[in-house]
């Protein structure tokens, strides 16, 4: 029997079977996979902690009711989705789907908020490929990729700033920046918004450098193609 393989879409993109990089890839593989694209979930883009706990339910309820091998996709806020069930409930102990852990074979994503630092790959596109001493934009980041039982090809540029945020002052202000922007533990962490706060007290010159750097880069970003990918790799790993 054929592997199955489960993909998430980003933000803005609700329905499951539309263009995008995971459904795309998906149709260039069906030869070798069932497909299975997770609907039951909004891609909202704000807040968007809710949409990807609706994502999170829809994956976990999807895996557990198809048997066999399977390999996971996700991009953007899909990758959450994916990076989410990845580490919280399979790959951990405790996990609901712990038991699936040995059913895994391959796992795919592209501009990953939750990356890994030093695990990245290149999509042989425009962009370069993000520097391992970066990491992905939320605080909840994906840990034990490097020995991990199945493998994976997460896609980063350099100028993604989910994908690839520094862990520098200006990167805790990205942190803080996504912190509102999932609206999830707002207040909480050592990169919340109060903690940037009393930062800039604290170091007012460097800490103000680096917000306005966090806002440049930003707006750099959403006008930039950095967090558009080639599909082409991940279509030869998942064939591979």
């Amino acid at each position: 029997m054929k592997p199955w393989l489960f993909t998430v879409h980003g933000t803005g993109q609700p329905d499951p079977l539309g263009s995008g990089l995971p459904a795309d890839t998906a149709r260039a593989v069906l030869d070798l996979y069932q497909w299975q694209p997770i609907g039951n979930y909004p891609a909202t883009a704000f807040p968007m902690w809710p949409s990807i706990l609706q994502g999170v339910a829809e994956l976990i309820a999807q895996i557990n009711g198809k048997a066999g091998k399977f390999a996971l996709a996700g991009y953007s806020q899909g990758a959450v989705v994916v990076g989410q069930v990845l580490k919280h409930h399979i790959m951990d102990p405790k996990g609901s789907l712990h038991h699936r852990l040995g059913d895994l074979t391959k796992v795919v994503f592209w501009g990953n908020p939750m990356r890994q630092p030093g695990i990245q790959a290149f999509d042989e596109w425009i962009h370069p490929i993000a520097p391992p001493d970066t990491g992905g934009i939320l605080e909840d980041r994906l840990e034990g990729l490097d020995t991990a039982p199945f493998q994976v090809r997460d896609y980063a540029h350099e100028q993604d700033m989910y994908a690839s945020c520094p862990f520098d002052d200006m990167g805790e202000d990205e942190r803080a920046i996504a912190k509102i922007i999932m609206w999830n533990n707002v207040l909480g962490g050592s990169d919340s918004i109060l903690a940037q706060i009393f930062e800039l007290v604290q170091r007012p010159i460097p800490e103000t450098i680096a917000m306005f750097k966090a806002i440049v880069d930003a707006g750099g970003f959403f006008t930039s193609t950095a967090h558009g990918y080639n599909i082409g790799p991940a279509i030869d790993f998942l064939r591979s």
